[in-house]
Parts: structure tokens; C-alpha cells; sequence
């Protein structure tokens, strides 16, 4: 499975993040693919992480690079459905990459389709989740289409979840955004909102450089 830029800056930037509020020890990676943002977090942060992936191909492949990781202790890799999933408690953090497109053309591959489309979690259901799930002193994160950054928050809001700290993501300066991290918790506050540029000309930003130079090798 292909892992895109905007995937590995949002797991970089949720395990710089976790490994500042090291009391989150127990986090949920929901729909986990390859497991690759949870290695990314292990990599960073002493949590413990239950990874969760619906396609049984993406979680074999997850459960085989975390065994293969120094991580493996800590990352355990569920081959299930999170709509009927019961953890044994509740989390202090959740993530999630989710499936973006609710309307575009769909692939004939179903596992493509529950990886890139809403038709298995939509975005409502994920926020229900994710707050049925979350400690009252925690917080989640989610990478999102930009376009359905304010869509998102109605329904967090919904569900008592609301912006701590946004970041709309862009190829370039020139460009417009075309994802957004959401981190969002329990309580109302002031939210931060930035804007990120992931290249300037054609070499990365800094501030790309320095959310993956911890997992690019060529950095």
C-alpha cells in the first residue's frame, strides 16, 4: 500500500505531539493499514497502541512490520471492525487516517474502497466512535480532506469534541490546502491554527524537514 506525504506528516506530527504529554499511554490507531502512523508513534513515545484495520491484507501486512519493528511489545494490531470493537478501557489518545471520499468514483477493488471511501465509516460514525472511546481527559487527531474541515467540526461538535489545534496542510505556498490535521478534545479553548506548506520550489519546506527527518533517510 502506498504511503502518501500528507500520511507521514500527520503521524510525525501526532508522535512529536504524544511524546510531549507522555500520560498518554494508551492509544488507538483506527483503521491502521499497514500500521505504519503507529510505528511512527512507537518510534517516539513509550504508549502503548492498539491498531485496529478492517482489510484482512493491510493487517497481515501491518502485524508483519510491527514483529519486524523494535516496537512490537507495545503495538498490537487487530484485525476487526471498529464499529464492534470493545476495548477493555478507554483511550487516552485515538487517531486516524480515515477514508476520504464519500461521493467521488469508486474503484472496483473493495479494498481500496474501504480504504479510500467513507462506504464502511463515515466520518460521523468515526467521531461517535472515537468520543465513545475517548478518556474524558483525552484527545484524538484525524488527517482530513480540507474540504470537509468544516463539516468535520459540526459533527465533533456533535459528539462534545471540539478544536484544540488545526493544521491546513499545502503542496506549496502558491497552492491551496488540500488536507487538514484536526486535533480536538473534550473541552472548549481558544484553538491554534496554522498553515503548512509540505514544499517550497521543489525541495521540502523546514518545517516539513523537521517533522520527518526522524523517517526519511534521505533528510
Amino acid at each position: 500500500m502506498k504511503v502518501c506525504t500528507d500520511a507521514c506528516l500527520f503521524g510525525a506530527w501526532v508522535a512529536g505531539y504524544v511524546k510531549q504529554h507522555p500520560h498518554y499511554k494508551q492509544v488507538l490507531d483506527i483503521g491502521a493499514g499497514t500500521g505504519i502512523l503507529s510505528l511512527m508513534l512507537a518510534q517516539q513515545s513509550n504508549a502503548n497502541i492498539d491498531a485496529i484495520e478492517i482489510e484482512a491484507d493491510c493487517a497481515a501486512q501491518a502485524k508483519e512490520n510491527i514483529e519486524a519493528s523494535p516496537w512490537a511489545n507495545r503495538i498490537q494490531v487487530i484485525h476487526g471492525d471498529i464499529h464492534y470493537f470493545k476495548p477493555a478501557q478507554p483511550y487516552s489518545f485515538i487517531l486516524s487516517n480515515p477514508p476520504f471520499y464519500d461521493n467521488d468514483l469508486k474503484a472496483d477493488d473493495d479494498a481500496k474502497n474501504k480504504a479510500k471511501h467513507a462506504t464502511h465509516l463515515s466520518l460521523k460514525e468515526l467521531f461517535c466512535i472515537t468520543r465513545k472511546w475517548l478518556r474524558p481527559d483525552g484527545e484524538a487527531a484525524f488527517l482530513l480532506p480540507y474540504h470537509r474541515y468544516k463539516e468535520s467540526l459540526k459533527l465533533c461538535n456533535e459528539n462534545f469534541l471540539y478544536e484544540q489545534h488545526v493544521i491546513h496542510i499545502s503542496q506549496t505556498q502558491a497552492h491551496n490546502p488540500f488536507r487538514t490535521i484536526l486535533k480536538v478534545g473534550q473541552h472548549k479553548a481558544k484553538p491554534c491554527i496554522e498553515n503548512f506548506s509540505i514544499k517550497i520550489n521543489d525541495a521540502y519546506s523546514s518545517e516539513a524537514m523537521l517533522l520527518l527527518k526522524s523517517y526519511y533517510l534521505a533528510l
